[in-house]
């Protein structure tokens, strides 16, 4: 009875220490930056030619890996 009363008792610590922080702070996250998560594959992040170097960045990784079967640090262009 002593053991099934304290796997109880630490289930609900977890429940109420572990997880319930976790669902506020992910809760509270999607409600304040919903604009943003909406609109995130619309815009380019950065300023001025930043943004296209790291667009052209995340580009040419993909291609390095995925079609040139190479290291992404190695570029003849």
């Amino acid at each position: 009875m002593q053991k099934t009363h304290s796997v109880r008792v630490l289930a609900i610590q977890f429940l109420y220490l572990g997880m319930l922080p976790s669902v506020v702070y992910f809760i509270s996250f999607v409600l304040l930056t919903n604009r943003l998560l909406s609109r995130f594959y619309t815009r380019l992040w950065g300023v001025s030619q930043d943004s296209y170097q790291a667009l052209w960045s995340l580009w040419w990784v993909n291609h390095a890996l995925t079609e040139l079967y190479q290291h992404p640090w190695h570029t003849t262009l």
